[in-house]
């Protein structure tokens, strides 16, 4: 992506929840919070965005998102999960628009 950037849209071929961190620390921490669970308050941990799309269209416009790694030395590198919600297995199409702040 960019070392940092201005969130536009995410979109996804199917239902589910897609999570965007700062540093590959910051997802391995964040890995089992529900989604039910919102990050603490007012603290630093590495979320960019923490989504749930399970309406069809699958596709969410941020406003006022910006994003930024948070590696050392900083890296083009977003740190991106995705749960599936629904019961069947399936592979999924993600695509995020952003305008680069910092290359």
């Amino acid at each position: 992506m960019a070392k940092a950037f201005v969130l536009l849209t995410v979109s996804l071929s199917a239902a589910a929840r897609i999570e965007l961190y700062s540093t590959l620390a910051a997802q391995t921490s964040d890995l089992h919070r529900p989604s039910t669970v919102g990050p603490g308050f007012g603290v630093e941990q590495g979320i960019i965005t923490d989504i749930v799309l399970d309406t069809a269209p699958y596709v969410w416009q941020a406003v006022n998102v910006i994003g930024a790694n948070a590696d050392t030395p900083q890296s083009q590198n977003i740190y991106i999960s995705v749960t599936n919600l629904s019961a069947a297995s399936q592979a999924y199409v993600v695509s995020i628009q952003y305008v680069p702040v910092q290359r």
